[in-house]
């Protein structure tokens, strides 16, 4: 087991007055993939989110990704679309990496694809490198139906480019040990820092605000609305869930999301009373959701290193139900272990989502707020500057 960086490194007490001019000291260059607004997933929110949090802590943090012309935002760089072909993607991010890195002490990257050229281009290529993981590229293509040479290729080029980083950050034990199994990173170099949430843009509703949210949503008084936020592709459970929902009068299940399983899963929920794909929404609409949700659900199977819509639910007062598997197993019991289900288990799931529907065995609003708020984007950015300033020193 990988120590968690509170643990690893010496946060002596200081005042934060103390602690922002040696921040502020810290010039650094992320590399990742797609603004979150243009294509939103998991790895693009955390890059997003961990940027601004740098930012408010003094950090000079230039992000680099894709998007389109309207992206913008303070520290921002963006490196055209990531519809372009392979080879202008890696140029366009190479170039517009080294133009971010004038004065920079780090270089981290979020994706080896992208991090790669960066890290080998002047004047990146002395900075000490940070790489953070968010899971094995060749496996979760192999998920998808990828086969072949270009896994073993994928593999090679992840491999590289974290065996050359100084330091390499996961957001769960779960991802640490298979960073350090699959490719050989020394464990010294790892750290586990598990990710923040943005407690003021996910928040919870008093009662009376939440159920005018619910009559606007369809949703009655009495009703049940349990609701999931994930990529359409088969790892995620869905198909579990849906077999699972233990389908009553008055039960909703909401499905956020796109992905290449989208079209099957819309078959699949055609034969569920109560079930319902809406496609990709804003990110305003997805914290209504949220808001409104009795209950926010997490049915992966495999290869969740963190989960980061279980904070986001949580922030907005919603108890979570989650696969026990990665770093769910990690966080979630710290509230209440009997928020975890056997992945792929249809009938543990339908025995828990009907409890569910009951009320029976789940922890209250303020309760899941309360947790939340214990995991805020300025302490998560404290610690990852911890570990960027180690790298640097």
């Amino acid at each position: 087991m990988v120590p968690h960086v509170s643990r690893t490194y010496d946060r002596r007490p200081v005042s934060l007055d103390q602690e922002v001019r040696h921040v502020q000291r810290l010039v650094s260059v992320s590399v990742a993939q797609s603004w979150p607004d243009d294509r939103p997933g998991g790895l693009n929110r955390y890059a997003a989110d961990l940027h601004a949090a740098l930012l408010a802590r003094g950090v000079d943090d230039r992000l680099v990704v894709f998007g389109p012309a309207s992206t913008a935002g303070p520290g921002v760089y963006r490196a055209g679309s990531e519809d372009a072909s392979l080879p202008r993607r890696l140029a366009s991010i190479r170039s517009a990496a080294a133009g971010a890195g004038t004065g920079a002490a780090v270089l981290a990257t979020h994706f080896a694809l992208y991090g790669t050229l960066p890290a080998l281009t002047p004047p990146l290529r002395r900075l000490p490198l940070v790489a953070h993981f968010h899971g094995p590229w060749a496996d979760e293509s192999r998920a998808q139906g990828a086969r072949g040479a270009a896994l073993r290729a994928k593999d090679a080029v992840e491999g590289r480019h974290v065996r050359s980083a100084r330091s390499v950050i996961t957001a769960s034990d779960a991802f640490a040990d298979l960073v350090i199994e699959r490719h050989a990173v020394p464990r010294e170099r790892v750290c586990v820092v598990h990710p923040g949430v943005d407690t003021e843009r996910f928040t919870a509703l008093d009662e009376e605000a939440r159920t005018a949210l619910r009559a606007s949503l369809g949703i009655g008084p009495d009703d049940f609305l349990a609701v999931t936020a994930r990529r359409l592709v088969p790892r995620m459970g869905l198909e579990v869930l849906l077999k699972a929902w233990p389908a009553a009068p008055g039960r909703h299940l909401v499905v956020i999301g796109d992905g290449p399983s989208r079209a099957a899963l819309e078959s699949a929920a055609a034969g569920v009373p109560g079930a319902m794909l809406v496609g990709r929404v804003e990110d305003e609409a997805l914290v209504r959701w949220y808001q409104a949700a009795d209950l926010v659900v997490v049915p992966s199977t495999s290869l969740e290193g963190f989960g980061l819509v279980v904070l986001e639910a949580l922030a907005c007062g919603t108890p979570v139900l989650a696969s026990a598997v990665g770093g769910m197993t990690e966080v979630l019991p710290l509230l209440d272990r009997g928020l975890l289900v056997a992945p792929g288990d249809v009938e543990a799931w339908r025995s828990r989502l009907e409890a569910g529907a009951r009320g029976d065995g789940l922890p209250g609003r303020p309760a899941c707020r309360a947790f939340a708020l214990t995991r805020s984007l300025d302490h998560f950015a404290a610690e990852v500057s911890d570990v960027y300033r180690e790298a640097n020193g």
